[in-house]
Order: structure tokens, then C-alpha cells, then sequence
């Protein structure tokens, strides 16, 4: 190396921002909603206040899904073969991140042999 070349160093920057910021958003509560024709049943629209919403499933439900699975000593896509859906949609079940479908909850409780809590079931009206 040549006189009066300096070395690069591969050091970290320390002047990193170690500021946290906390992003809240208030949603609006919506009465009686009701299910769009034509469009998945998750899909729910409030004729007063013109609120579109997407139905997810309720907290917990992935959890009892992924356990109930174990318990049966299957794979993800054992039981998307069973209940005739995409590996995915089962993979987005059990992270809680699916639209609500209560023919789903049927089919993932007759390949499974179980029966979820109530709690898990959302009513549906049309």
C-alpha cells in the first residue's frame, strides 16, 4: 500500500437515530354490517356510514388450528390437501392474517375431528 492511502475502515456508523416513533389510528366502530353480494362473505359494507371491512379471524384462532394439527400429526400441507386449499391459505390461518370463512372452519374441523370454541365462530348474516 502505497504512503499517504488511508485504510478503509468497515466500522458502523455511530450517529444511528435511536428514536422509537408509536403510530396510532383510532378506526370507527361499525354497527350491523352487512355482506356485500357477490363478493366474499368476510367483506362487510355499512349502508350509514359507507364503511367497507374485511372480516379477519378472531385472535387465538391460528393457534388452536396450528396445535389441533400437531395433535393429528399432520403437515400444513396434509391438511390443505384435506380441506382443499392452498398450503398458503392455511399458512395465513395460522399466522392470523386470513379473511374470516366459515366454510373453512367446517372443513378444518372435520379433517381435524375437533370442534373450536364458539368463540371462534363468527356469525354470519347476509
Amino acid at each position: 500500500m502505497p504512503r499517504g492511502e488511508e485504510k478503509k475502515s468497515a466500522r458502523m456508523p455511530t450517529n444511528m437515530d435511536t428514536k422509537v416513533l408509536v403510530l396510532k389510528k383510532k378506526v370507527p366502530y361499525v354497527e350491523k354490517p352487512k355482506t356485500v353480494p357477490g363478493v366474499h362473505s368476510s367483506v362487510t359494507y355499512n349502508e350509514e356510514t359507507g364503511d367497507v371491512s374485511v372480516l379477519r379471524f378472531p385472535k387465538g384462532f391460528g393457534k388452536a388450528v396450528r396445535v389441533a394439527r400437531e395433535n393429528a400429526s399432520l403437515t400444513q400441507k396434509d391438511l390443505a390437501t384435506k380441506i382443499s386449499k392452498p398450503i398458503t391459505t392455511l399458512a395465513d390461518i395460522e399466522k392470523e392474517n386470513a379473511m374470516y370463512d366459515v366454510k373453512i372452519v367446517e372443513k378444518i374441523e372435520k379433517a381435524l375431528g375437533v370442534t373450536f370454541d364458539p368463540k371462534f365462530k363468527i356469525a354470519q348474516k347476509g
